[in-house]
């Protein structure tokens, strides 16, 4: 959904409503992400891909960096350690927004395409 909203003077911009998932609407999306883990009190989720290499983590990450200007808002905290970096969306202070479960999606099909696919948690 987007909506306009003026600038200081300038022409209108589009902007992105944020739409909040319901833990209900959390789980049934993550569905189609069976890799990813919704948090005991559905206001999150987060998931674990180990990389052969450190320059497949750059690449994935330079896929995430790129995606996330697309989805301004929905940029994951990150943990690397070792070989697996872990991507966690939504908080517990603010919850889980539709825009952060898409970034998850299309994330999905970079692991996929780099041959890191499977329930990885």
């Amino acid at each position: 959904m987007v909506r306009e909203r003026k600038g200081d003077g300038a022409a209108l911009k589009p902007e992105r409503v944020q739409k909040r998932l319901t833990v209900g609407e959390a789980r049934e999306r993550l569905g189609r992400l069976p890799a990813w883990e919704l948090a005991p009190d559905g206001r999150s989720i987060s998931r674990t891909v180990r990389f052969p290499s450190l320059a497949l983590t750059v690449a994935f990450l330079n896929l995430l960096a790129a995606l996330a200007e697309l989805s301004p808002g929905a940029v994951p905290e990150l943990e690397l350690e070792g070989g697996a970096l872990t991507l966690h969306f939504g908080s517990t202070r603010k919850g889980l927004f539709a825009h952060e479960l898409e970034l998850a999606e299309a994330l999905e099909g970079g692991v996929s395409l780099a041959g890191l696919g499977g329930a990885r948690r």
